[in-house]
């Protein structure tokens, strides 16, 4: 092996970020590294850079932009699940009746400005609104002070845990042809947020929706990220461990689609 083709595979430096830098980045443009690395002074301008940043890619059609209605206008009916990244209840809008999933997000530093995840999750499910197989995503409502903020989404009446878990206590299971219909639903979703540079990081059953019309949804975008090439290094701390890849379970830091695929299988 020649010179070249050493410094080809040697690991590129950990660069400094200057204070003019910031104006031109993001959190995501950097390692965890690079990041450690920084001033305080520096990440407090980051995030708010980062902030920033995502607040102007939020489409301009989206009806939070406009006046962010109060979630008063809905009745919550019971609670369905609380995560890391939030509490979802089962709701209904008081003017028409309709049924939805109402997500309250987790703003425990609400003085520090909105968070980044609760900004990265909510840009990502707006990219992907249309897609028949990702949960849609209505509207923004907020509550009478500034850490309640809900994201107000389609209710599916199902999801895949508790359906596998309810057949094996009958002694039943999916047929096949109900696999291969669910499966293809699946990566009809996930291909797309592949194809528009999306990875997931916690695909697991209780996270994959289903109607009553058999129609399949991705949710649960709380670890979600954009991803590029170079790829850059993000924690391997992800994805339920049942689910987590060999190379994630091994520390590496940089990964993109392979992890949710391996969560497929």
């Amino acid at each position: 092996m020649d010179d070249s083709e050493n410094d080809e595979n040697e690991t590129k430096p950990t660069r400094h970020i200057a204070d003019e830098d910031i104006k031109e980045i993001t959190m995501d443009d950097l390692t965890v590294e690079e990041i450690a690395l920084l001033s305080p002074e520096q990440k407090r301008k980051l995030e708010e850079r980062t902030q920033a940043y995502y607040i102007s890619k939020l489409p301009k059609y989206f009806p939070g932009l406009s006046g962010c209605r109060s979630v008063s206008e809905y009745n919550c009916l019971n609670k369905i699940d609380e995560g890391t990244f939030g509490i979802v209840y089962r709701a209904q809008e008081k003017r028409t009746g309709d049924i939805c999933a109402l997500k309250r997000l987790k703003l425990e530093k609400e003085r520090d400005g909105f968070p980044v995840t609760s900004l990265r999750e909510v840009n990502l499910l707006l990219m992907c609104r249309d897609h028949p197989n990702v949960v849609n995503v209505k509207e923004i409502v907020v509550g009478n002070s500034m850490d309640k903020v809900y994201l107000v989404m389609e209710y599916v009446e199902h999801d895949l845990k508790a359906l596998i878990d309810q057949l094996r206590e009958r002694g039943k299971k999916f047929t096949t042809g109900q696999v291969k219909t669910l499966t293809l639903q699946l990566l009809s979703g996930l291909s797309f947020m592949h194809d528009n540079w999306m990875i997931h990081r916690d695909l697991k059953t209780s996270n994959l929706l289903l109607s009553h019309e058999g129609i399949l949804k991705i949710g649960d975008f709380g670890l979600a990220r954009t991803y590029g090439q170079p790829l850059k290094a993000y924690t391997p701390i992800v994805v339920t461990l049942w689910y987590r890849s060999p190379e994630l379970l091994l520390g590496t830091k940089k990964y993109a689609t392979s992890v949710d695929m391996w969560s497929v299988g």
